[in-house]
């Protein structure tokens, strides 16, 4: 039997949206958290390794610092890498991250700054995140997406190698830290991405870019 005839209700998961997107992006929502303490030893550290990415420089204490911060710049930067939690700090910064609270219980009075791009939001404090969770609203969708390059210091640590025959199989590999594929059925391969990003060492690998939506 062949591995699509297999798959046959779980490939229902895989269901590949015909339009083709231009923009790289994950649909999701935004939940606010409270405001926690985060000094020096940060948090939220998703971004570790990780040079640039939709072009914004990342910081040397993992966050991404712009003067047009807002909510919707945060999660867009965040929800790249399909990270459940982001934090904003002291007006600008954006963190992304896996897990939060590590400093102590939230003070909402210590989360006083509006954010530099929306005055109407409030982006953190001095040692302090407002932190929000993401939840992807369809985990198990993908969509065919335009490519999209970041610069990491180590490309190997941000996507595996697994073998494929059908593009079925390649999507259905992409779980847990995944996030979008590059697949080439020419040559049976699979790239398995941790963003809906390609650093930039697979800028000349042939084959099809699918993100999560």
């Amino acid at each position: 039997m062949r591995p699509s005839q297999r798959i046959s209700g779980l490939a229902l998961i895989c269901l590949l949206l015909a339009k083709f997107h231009l923009a790289v992006a994950r649909d999701y929502t935004r939940t606010y958290l409270g405001c926690y303490p985060d000094p020096d030893n940060k948090d939220l550290t998703g971004l570790t390794g990780v040079s640039a990415l939709l072009g914004y420089t990342v910081k040397s204490w993992l966050a991404v610092q712009h003067s047009s911060m807002t909510f919707e710049l945060c999660g867009s930067i965040c929800s790249a890498g399909g990270f459940p939690y982001m934090g904003l700090q002291v007006r600008v910064e954006c963190f992304c991250g896996w897990s939060y609270g590590n400093h102590g219980a939230p003070v909402e009075a210590d989360c006083d700054m509006s954010c530099e791009g929306n005055s109407s939001q409030i982006c953190g404090g001095d040692t302090s995140s407002s932190v929000f969770g993401l939840q992807y609203t369809s985990p198990n969708l993908f969509k065919r997406s335009a490519r999209t390059y970041f610069s990491v210091t180590n490309p190997t640590s941000f996507y595996r190698n697994v073998t494929a025959v059908e593009k079925a199989q390649c999507l259905l590999q992409c779980i847990n830290d995944c996030q979008a594929v590059l697949y080439n059925q020419q040559l049976s391969l699979c790239h398995l991405l941790k963003f809906v990003l390609l650093p930039t060492e697979l800028n000349t690998t042939d084959g099809e870019f699918y993100i999560r939506c």
